[in-house]
């Protein structure tokens, strides 16, 4: 097996350091709606998973890409889940609106291109549950890049550290599961990125249907990698 340990400590210190430096030391860059200082700090986790896969050669074991083997399939997802926030939702400056969802999905890209794309592929060895809660140890700290207490994400409160730091961390890693095995049968990052962040711009109604088309399109992928045989491209996904 080959060592994990260093290239994983480089990518999770880069990862940190880039979107902390972004987020604490550019000023506000906007370009009419979109905010791309926020693109740029979600964008450290893609960075050093890039910087990270020159550095050590880590392979692509998983044989992701950004819309997977179906592609069609994953844009289709995307554009429902770009579409449902812009159309639904109420808003007085639409313009406004839709800048703030381009602004959410492609910070989101960066993360996931990091979580999803590089970790997951650098943690293969470990087993699916080792990888999600190593996954969710990592992205609760690279929260503190951006926030004074990752705590609140759940419930905008602070709670004390010895219960809502190991809460949060249960809750990424339960999330990197999901999403994880979501990336890897359909090896499209697009799929989890859809996914995590309509659950940022959307209401319960747009998450249901988002996460509904998400799992009909992973069921539909495992049915399709049982039909083609142990050694088909999908069934090794």
């Amino acid at each position: 097996m080959k060592p994990i340990a260093l290239p994983i400590s480089v990518f999770t210190i880069l990862a940190f350091a880039l979107s902390w430096s972004t987020n604490r030391l550019l000023p506000e860059l906007n370009v009419s709606s979109l905010n791309l200082k926020e693109i740029i700090t979600g964008f450290g986790p893609a960075m050093s998973g890039l910087i990270c896969y020159k550095l050590f050669g880590t392979p692509n074991t998983y044989k992701l890409s950004l819309a997977g083997s179906r592609p069609a399939l994953s844009l289709g997802i995307v554009a429902l889940s770009l579409a449902l926030p812009i159309l639904c939702l109420e808003k007085p400056d639409p313009v406004l609106w839709a800048g703030f969802v381009v602004t959410q999905f492609v910070y989101t890209l960066g993360e996931e291109l990091g979580w999803r794309h590089y970790l997951q592929n650098a943690i293969a060895p470990l087993n699916g549950w080792q990888q999600a809660v190593f996954i969710g140890f990592c992205w609760f700290f690279w929260h503190y890049a951006i926030l004074d207490d990752p705590t609140t994400m759940l419930t905008g409160q602070s709670a004390p550290a010895f219960i809502g730091i190991p809460l949060m961390i249960g809750l990424l890693a339960l999330l990197s599961k999901l999403l994880g095995d979501i990336a890897i049968r359909t090896q499209a990052v697009f799929l989890p990125v859809s996914l995590h962040y309509i659950g940022k711009v959307g209401n319960s109604y747009m998450l249901l249907v988002v996460f509904g088309v998400v799992m009909a399109t992973h069921i539909y992928f495992q049915k399709l990698a049982r039909f083609n045989g142990p050694g088909s491209a999908e069934s090794k996904a």
